[in-house]
């Protein structure tokens, strides 16, 4: 078991026969080797779904987030460190399901014991529509609106239990929207990674993180993202992609692996967060520029000022040059 690829060996300190204990906090494991065996699956009885009757079991792989099984007609996840519910929500909570159903794999059965532990599957897989799984989520009530400061909250959380060199909080568009957390991983939902679940709590994350995540942000920006949403200045795709790294080195902390496409990224990190600065410094001059032209015209309407037309325009022409160049020098985030 300690050496399985679903053991958190970054992080764990102990455990016991049912808990483990992590630098990041407990969670709940549920491994018993008899699950291998045909036997098991015909032992079961606090199932829900369509429970198959298996005749033989053969272990196909082993990930970070448990084991998948051969069942003869069926495929089978099993999670030993389950993570919560996420997936079999999506059959048992019957609006979300009619809402998600035609636009993914959805499990026919399973187990629940502090969270999802046994996914059963059909072997056909079928393909994941990320648009029509976000029009749906929108269209049937499931979509929440911009949450920034819980998700900014979220990220300062995991920057402080990981310790990172890197801290950001981003404003987001007041269109940028949310969503139920649903993992996909190889077409197929999936629970949670345990480094979430160790160190969120937040259960809604914007729509454009997922596409981000899956690596479809050119289907979905042509589907619902607006320039706004996907700016640098409003958080957008740069932020995102920030979000996705750090659970990503989170994960790879937990399961004590590198990636270093999450350093190359984190390391860029800096210099976008200077180029930002510099903008917003350029920003400043609006404001500056458009009230040094009010006063202006408002002293010579007092009949106090004469000659104000040079310096209106002189504070006129600040404010909009400010303005021009703070979009100038906003990061492009088609080239992050």
């Amino acid at each position: 078991m300690e050496d399985a690829p679903w053991w958190p060996v970054g992080i764990v300190t102990g455990y016991d026969g049912k808990s483990i204990s992590t630098r990041w906090g407990p969670s709940s494991l549920h491994w018993d080797e008899a699950i291998l065996s045909p036997e098991w699956w015909g032992e079961q009885s606090d199932f829900w779904g369509l429970w198959p009757q298996v005749g033989s079991v053969e272990l196909i792989e082993e990930d970070e987030y448990g084991i998948w099984l051969n069942l003869g007609d069926y495929v089978a996840q099993v999670i030993p460190i389950p993570t919560g519910n996420h997936v079999s929500r999506l059959v048992q909570n019957k609006k979300l399901n009619q809402a998600v159903k035609e636009f993914m794999a959805l499990p026919i059965a399973g187990i629940n014991r502090d969270g999802d532990l046994v996914l059963v599957f059909q072997k056909e897989l079928k393909e994941f529509d990320l648009i029509g799984l976000h029009k749906s989520l929108i269209a049937n009530g499931f979509s929440t609106p911009n949450d920034e400061l819980n998700w900014n909250l979220r990220l300062k959380k995991v920057e402080d239990k990981l310790k990172t060199k890197t801290l950001w909080r981003a404003p987001h568009h007041r269109n940028t929207l949310g969503m139920p957390r649903i993992n996909i991983v190889n077409s197929r939902p999936s629970p949670i990674p345990l480094s979430e679940k160790l160190l969120t709590d937040v259960e809604h994350l914007p729509m454009l993180r997922q596409a981000v995540k899956l690596n479809r942000v050119d289907e979905w920006s042509k589907a619902f993202g607006t320039n706004r949403i996907m700016r640098t200045s409003t958080g957008g795709l740069a932020h995102m992609a920030y979000d996705v790294m750090v659970m990503e080195n989170a994960q790879c902390q937990a399961f004590g692996k590198t990636n270093n496409d999450v350093d190359v990224y984190l390391a860029k990190v800096d210099r976008i967060q200077a180029d930002l600065g510099i903008m917003r410094l350029a920003r400043m001059g609006v404001p500056f520029g458009l009230f040094s032209a009010i006063m202006t015209y408002w002293i010579h309407s007092a009949g106090m000022f004469e000659s104000w037309q040079m310096p209106f325009f002189i504070f006129l022409g600040i404010s909009i040059s400010s303005w021009l160049g703070h979009r100038w020098l906003e990061p492009d985030w088609r080239q992050l």
